[in-house]
């Protein structure tokens, strides 16, 4: 959103999970959970407006066997699986 103008304007976050994640944003930077192409790893991710690529990109879950057909959502730094 312009400040000035009030102009709302779509952005692209790469590898944003809409299930699970929800983007906080401070300033021109926006921070959230992403997920790579393959759906195995589970990221986190910081982009600064107007760039293209993300300032930070981190892995948080590395794939894992016992997990390959669960869905998982990280809290509190734990695996909590549900259906």
């Amino acid at each position: 959103m312009d400040r000035i103008t009030g102009k709302v304007s779509a952005i692209s976050l790469p590898e944003f999970d809409p299930l699970d994640s929800n983007a906080s944003g401070y300033r021109d930077y926006v921070a959230y959970f992403g997920v790579s192409d393959d759906g195995k790893k589970l990221l986190a991710i910081v982009m600064q407006l107007g760039r293209p690529k993300p300032i930070l990109k981190k892995l948080l879950l590395e794939p894992r066997e016992d997990l390959a057909n669960s869905h998982v959502l990280l809290l509190d730094g734990r695996d909590n699986r549900y259906a």
